[in-house]
């Protein structure tokens, strides 16, 4: 893949080692992310950080609402007690202090389900971190974009990736525009998708090519 593409890729699954680090970023890896074997050894990501930098690093963390209402990092790999010995705000500035160049948020009640971010949880977070916080799960339209990741929203609905930055770069936000120009104006239905262009302008769009 790196090989084949010219966009920034990030990596993850299954890196529990230095090592395993290094073979990714010799690959051609510009971002490695490790969730599970953080949260076991914190200690990784800083000993990943002093050899290869902290830029590359990325810390992830999934996390859901207990009984309680309250977010608590969670794994299914790692020991609940584990996780519990620190909240969720303790575990992220931990990542910090060890080293991560990025921190990545995922909410697991959330993800895929296109209900918008738990943003209770990202402005707590992004208030105390000097690190960039990414964070997935529940992007439902341009809207809820900001600077985070979505997936299921590509995947399932007519939120292209070009729509969304151009919908972006309408409500004032910095944002890096490519090709997608043509998007600026078009406007969005109650259901978040783009309107439809007229026969007249596509029939308008065809024919003058063709002229």
């Amino acid at each position: 893949v790196a090989e084949r593409i010219s966009t920034p890729l990030a990596v993850a699954g299954g890196i529990t080692t230095v090592e395993a680090v290094h073979s990714v970023i010799a690959c051609g890896a510009d971002k490695v992310i490790v969730n599970t074997a953080g949260l076991n050894n914190p200690t990784l990501y800083r000993r990943t950080a002093d050899l290869f930098g902290r830029q590359c690093i990325v810390g992830s963390i999934d996390f859901q609402r207990g009984a309680d209402g309250q977010a608590h990092a969670f794994n299914r790999l790692v020991s609940p007690d584990t996780l519990n010995q620190r909240s969720l705000l303790d575990w992220v500035l931990l990542f910090q202090s060890s080293g991560v160049g990025e921190v990545l948020l995922n909410s697991v009640d959330r993800d895929g389900l296109k209900v918008g971010f738990d943003m209770e949880v990202i402005d707590q977070l992004a208030s105390v971190l000097s690190v960039p916080l990414v964070v997935i799960g529940g992007a439902r339209s341009g809207k809820d974009v900001a600077a985070v990741g979505a997936a299921n929203m590509w995947s399932f609905s007519e939120q292209s990736v070009l729509y969304v930055k151009s919908d972006l770069a309408r409500q004032q936000a910095t944002v890096r525009l490519d090709h997608d120009r043509a998007y600026i104006g078009r406007g969005l239905s109650g259901d978040g998708r783009p309107h439809v262009r007229r026969e007249s302008e596509l029939d308008g769009m065809i024919y003058g090519a063709l002229l």
